[in-house]
């Protein structure tokens, strides 16, 4: 399986409403909170789950009208069936930019998810406001 080996970001304070730093980020080795962020994943790293990494680079002038939509976004996904694990983090190193990692217990579940109109909307407002099309990395057991 892939997994994500580097931190992205440093620590800064939570925003509220999904929001986290990317430094909560579940990565091997980081320190304790990670280590409880990767336990509370731990049982979806079966074969079956997907888990996808988004990162989108907003331009400046739309960078709050895209992060109020994201409590939106995160409550939608989080009660979508098939979802384990979504959260939006917010870089403290890189302005604008904003990463979404989601885990869901199967491809079909990751399917509906993408094909819900919660997703769509967002997707939609992300296109808007995004410099680049986002970056998607999907890991799954190879």
């Amino acid at each position: 399986m892939q997994q994500v080996s580097q931190t992205i970001g440093h620590d800064a304070a939570k925003l509220g409403g999904g929001f986290h730093t990317p430094s909560t980020l579940p990565v091997a080795g980081v320190g304790a909170h990670a280590e409880l962020r990767a336990a509370r994943l731990r049982p979806s790293w079966r074969e079956d789950a997907v888990h996808r990494l988004t990162r989108i680079l907003l331009r400046p002038e739309c960078w709050l009208r895209l992060l109020q939509a994201v409590p939106i976004l995160v409550a939608a996904t989080r009660g979508t069936k098939g979802c384990v694990a979504f959260d939006v983090y917010v870089s403290a190193t890189r302005t604008g930019e904003v990463t979404m990692i989601g885990c869901w217990s199967s491809a079909a579940a990751a399917a509906i998810h993408d094909g819900a109109e919660h997703t769509i909307a967002f997707m939609r407002l992300a296109a808007e406001c995004a410099e680049a099309p986002p970056d998607v990395t999907t890991l799954t057991e190879a």
